[in-house]
């Protein structure tokens, strides 16, 4: 069977928890390693119902800061898979929810634990600057929130009912 056919096969939830997780020894899952783009309409069903830290940048296209943020923030989503998950809001598409957290510059990075705002950082970070400023809050954290496991099927259970427009 191959790759093609047997991704075609699976169920809708199947396909969100493959493409949300990366299999390293097949011992362990992992959350996704990329931001996800969040929406006006998912942003507070994803942050508070995932069951890890959320790291949320708010970005805009027409910003050169935004934009030399963008591989920063990405590696630090990579480099923090399994202990935190990784977003991104445009907030000139998403204005609400910029005016809801009083962005008023951009790139604007919030560090949400258990739903709540934990912290917030205002410009561009380096990639060791975004380490140095997360790596304290998440260790904090770490001991608050919910196994591993436990996590990566609140997010399954997320991309599935996002796919499908399912409220939760």
């Amino acid at each position: 069977m191959t790759s093609q056919s047997f991704t075609a096969s699976r169920t809708a939830s199947e396909r969100a928890v493959s493409s949300a997780l990366v299999c390293g020894t097949g011992a362990e899952l992992l959350i996704s390693r990329a931001p996800v783009t969040l929406r006006q309409v998912d942003f507070d069903q994803f942050v508070a119902g995932n069951g890890l830290p959320v790291v949320v940048i708010f970005w805009a296209r027409w910003c050169s800061l935004s934009k030399a943020m963008t591989s920063h923030f990405n590696a630090g989503a990579r480099r923090f898979a399994g202990q935190a998950l990784f977003a991104k809001v445009e907030a000139d598409e998403e204005p609400h929810l910029a005016e809801r957290f009083q962005i008023r510059s951009v790139p604007a990075i919030i560090l949400f634990g258990n739903g709540q705002e934990a912290d917030r950082h205002s410009g561009a970070m380096s990639a060791d600057q975004l380490d140095l400023w997360l790596r304290p809050h998440l260790e904090m954290m770490k001991a608050q929130g919910l196994s591993p496991e436990d996590a990566t099927l609140r997010f399954a259970e997320y991309q599935d009912a996002r796919e499908h427009n399912i409220p939760r």
